[in-house]
């Protein structure tokens, strides 16, 4: 594009109505933000969470997803939204402030016990009109002083083929554990392993424990004979309901060798991701954290857990695969009487 043509004043006056349209836009690019994440489409598409939604297929750098995400949440639950978006609209409001002060909210209720109401949280907006996001981080500070924005800022650099910055605040407790590991991990050929070392060693030590990929099978000598069961066979149709068999009630246990080769197939480059795929694209969740058995046909119609009617699921898409079975009233209903 060659601007050659436009005069001094001409350059800024387009400027300035560039910017004026580009805010129009972002908050109506908040509001179908809002939509999808109530139809719960991105995990229908086969994504683990909106931010991951927002950065693998809108293309946002995880800074800008981040902001407009917790804009959109901030702005939905205020009492007025409306007056919010209109100091967004004029500059008095920009996202940055609106996604630290959602971040605020958070800590306080996480931290503190704390829990702002809609009109609260209205307030403090409209007190922070007009301030740059470094004057609203203070006047935040002025209403929680033990808030500190840096230490829930958890960051991670590559700074080399095989090297990555990790940065992140922890407690005192955590402090003593590492140094009560970082003496067990001494010895006389590295009396002062870093905290790399240290790290890897417990997170393999972890792993060995609680992986079902790497737990090893326990074998006996003497293997006692097993009677098949007769048994109907699973349905894969969702009306379906497995019967019980006649020589063994359905039960929620799942033996560890099962989880191991679910574990197993479920891999990707090493790692056991979230299986659930795009109906459509077929494209894969790429969720790797927190991952639950699921049951295929669900246990509540009396399905069995056995291998074949059972997969390993994001916390997200195993919420998503019950709201679909039950639907989302009844799912209410369980969560008020846990």
């Amino acid at each position: 594009m060659n601007l050659k043509h436009l005069d001094n004043q001409s350059l800024v006056n387009k400027t300035k109505s560039l910017v004026l349209e580009e805010k129009k836009l972002t908050l109506e690019i908040l509001h179908y933000l809002k939509e999808i994440q109530s139809r719960n489409l991105y995990l229908i598409l086969g994504f683990s969470s909106l931010f991951d939604f927002a950065t693998r297929a809108l293309g946002y750098s995880a800074s800008a997803a981040q902001r407009r995400i917790e804009s959109m949440r901030l702005l939905n639950s205020v009492s007025d939204s409306v007056q919010i978006e209109e100091k967004v609209k004029t500059g008095e409001l920009s996202l940055s402030t609106l996604a630290m002060t959602q971040s605020f909210f958070k800590a306080e209720k996480k931290e503190n016990r704390k829990i702002y109401t809609p009109e609260q949280k209205q307030e403090i907006l409209n007190n922070l009109s007009g301030k740059s996001a470094r004057e609203a981080e203070k006047e935040l500070v002025k209403l929680s002083p033990n808030y500190n924005p840096v230490q829930y800022q958890e960051r991670e650099k590559q700074v080399s083929e095989d090297k990555i910055l990790l940065q992140f605040t922890i407690d005192e407790e955590l402090k003593l554990l590492l140094n009560q590991v970082k003496d067990l991990v001494a010895c006389p050929q590295d009396r002062n392993p870093s905290l790399n070392t240290v790290l890897k060693k417990m997170a393999k030590f972890y792993l060995d424990k609680k992986d079902p990929s790497l737990t090893k099978p326990k074998t006996s000598e003497s293997k006692k004979e097993t009677v098949e069961p007769k048994s109907t066979v699973v349905s894969q149709t969702p009306t379906s309901v497995v019967k019980k068999t006649e020589t063994s009630k359905v039960s929620r246990y799942i033996p560890i060798d099962v989880k191991r080769r679910l574990s197993l197939r479920a891999q990707v480059n090493g790692r056991a991701r979230c299986e659930y795929k795009n109906p459509q694209t077929k494209d894969r969740c790429s969720s790797t954290y927190g991952l639950e058995v699921e049951h295929v046909l669900p246990f509540a119609w009396n399905a069995q857990s056995d291998f074949s009617n059972l997969e390993l699921l994001c916390h997200n898409h195993n919420k998503l695969r019950a709201t679909q079975f039950f639907g989302p009233i009844q799912i209410q209903k369980f969560k008020g009487m846990r």
